[in-house]
């Protein structure tokens, strides 16, 4: 009799881990998270704040998130080859700069986690000019290699960039009004 409990209940085992083995396979190999905002400011005044790394405390979400966080810079100064590298509470993490124009935007790439295993992402601030101003869209695109970046991806990282670009968003917008 408890033989065939413990059969039983191993199978049961196995046939959860099994489905959700399953469930995790069929998660997305990628994520793509947009966020935008018109901003009733020129993309010039936008991209000042933009493209310096040193200047995101006054915006980012991020630095509000990990207020314990220490960054680092090297690299340019600002623009094309700028890096920042954190350590802080949350994951460490590194953003280095790949193109920068204050007609068309900041383009970087991202690295959540350490660098040999993080969750790696292309990321992008665009400038569209509108009748009010700019159309600012934020861009994160990531492949998912493994089945923790997926859990991580689509489960947590997906939601908290959505919210983050919002919050960005929202402070840029506020940080370039108090200006004028």
């Amino acid at each position: 009799m408890f033989k065939k409990l413990a059969v039983g209940c191993l199978l049961l085992i196995a046939l959860v881990v099994g489905l959700a083995l399953y469930g995790i396979s069929t998660l997305p190999s990628e994520i793509n998270v947009v966020g935008t905002r018109e901003i009733a400011a020129p993309s010039e005044e936008l991209h000042a704040h933009i493209e310096d790394f040193k200047l995101w405390p006054e915006w980012s979400f991020w630095h509000i998130a990990d207020p314990s966080a220490v960054y680092t810079y090297s690299g340019s100064e600002s623009g094309e080859g700028a890096i920042v590298n954190w350590v802080g509470e949350e994951l460490p993490g590194s953003m280095t700069c790949t193109a920068s124009d204050p007609m068309k935007g900041f383009w970087y790439d991202l690295v959540l986690g350490e660098p040999e295993a993080g969750m790696r992402a292309k990321c992008a601030i665009t400038y569209e000019e509108v009748e009010v101003g700019t159309l600012v869209t934020f861009e994160m695109r990531a492949e998912l290699d493994s089945m923790m970046q997926k859990i991580m991806g689509v489960v947590i990282i997906e939601g908290v960039a959505e919210a983050a670009f919002d919050a960005c968003l929202t402070n840029l917008t506020e940080l370039v009004e108090k200006e004028d």
